[in-house]
């Protein structure tokens, strides 16, 4: 791995031959990847390549394969999955010896970014941003695909959280990261995650206490998401991920009727729902939660979640308005 850690990585302005076109900017990085910009000369337009660094991350280079296949297997359930609430890959290969996925660009910003400058987003954006959200983990935990030769019913995100919700200019709402993503049917212990995987903020209880997870997991993690977005603030205290499972493990947050005033009991009802403890409490799947947040948009607004999403981000220019970089 000494020989990928020389791999030269383009910068912000510099550009180089990735995937089917050209870099031409960063759009995110963190640890473990660098997504980029794309411009595909052929067809006139743009797309997103996320290189994948965990040969930064890992100890060894057995450990560095298993997640060289869990990085294709990312791919291929991901490319299986066609939906316009779901970011479309189009492409896993290798850049320099380093793993990459090429998927549609999204011109526009995660939740997170949209919460960080704006704090509680008005309620008919987000029963609208809700909806399509629901619409798309819908489809994905009921679609069938083959994968390896096997056929699967249905898909877990395991990681809905504000970041990778991606809203763009254009008023679209689309899921992104299938990193963590599991099949509904059971795989080999061998090729099991061990331990703790997620988001400490927005990981349901189970799947941080036992990793045995259904689609209720993701409707959690999206309850938990609805939550932030209409009071501007994470459900439970931030601070270590220690303190954070604490406070998960006691279920101590402020309530949403206090968080955030003036919120109509349908919509409240919908998040408690959501974010019950006992999986068995909740939504059972996410056909239901689109039906009860269709129900709650009518009550706030006589416009559709289309044109909701629409007004604010097509003609207020709401993302326009939100610094990039």
């Amino acid at each position: 791995m000494d020989a990928l850690n020389k791999v030269q990585l383009p910068g912000e302005n510099q550009t180089q031959s990735m995937g089917t076109g050209t870099s031409c900017g960063i759009i995110g990085q963190g640890g473990s990847a660098i997504v980029y910009k794309t411009y595909l000369q052929s067809l006139e337009l743009y797309r997103a390549v996320k290189i994948l660094l965990w040969h930064r991350i890992c100890d060894n280079e057995r450990e560095y394969r298993k997640l060289l296949q869990r990085g294709s297997s990312e791919a291929k359930l991901q490319a299986k999955i066609h939906n316009s609430n779901i970011v479309q890959v189009h492409h896993f290969g290798d850049w320099n010896g380093l793993p990459y996925i090429e998927m549609e660009y999204v011109n526009g910003l995660n939740l997170k970014k949209l919460v960080n400058n704006f704090g509680a987003l008005p309620v008919e954006l987000c029963t609208a941003i809700g909806i399509m959200a629901s619409k798309g983990l819908r489809f994905a935990h009921k679609t069938k695909y083959q994968l390896d030769g096997e056929t699967h019913n249905g898909l877990i995100h395991r990681d809905i959280k504000p970041e990778n919700i991606l809203c763009s200019e254009q008023g679209e709402i689309k899921i992104a990261d299938f990193g963590l993503a599991k099949t509904y049917t059971p795989i080999p212990v061998s090729d099991q995650t061990v331990g703790f995987v997620g988001s400490s903020q927005y990981a349901s209880p189970e799947q941080i206490s036992t990793g045995k997870v259904d689609a209720r997991s993701d409707i959690y993690s999206l309850g938990v998401t609805l939550y932030e977005l209409l009071c501007g603030k994470e459900m439970f205290k931030n601070g270590p991920a220690i303190a954070v499972f604490a406070a998960r493990t006691t279920n101590k947050y402020i309530p949403l009727e206090k968080a955030q005033r003036g919120i109509n009991k349908n919509l409240l009802y919908a998040i408690a729902k959501c974010t019950e403890q006992d999986p068995e409490k909740r939504f059972f799947e996410a056909a239901e939660l689109v039906e009860i947040l269709e129900n709650c948009h009518k009550k706030v607004s006589r416009l559709s979640p289309e044109d909701i999403l629409e007004k604010y981000f097509v003609d207020k220019n709401l993302i326009k308005n939100v610094p990039r970089r």
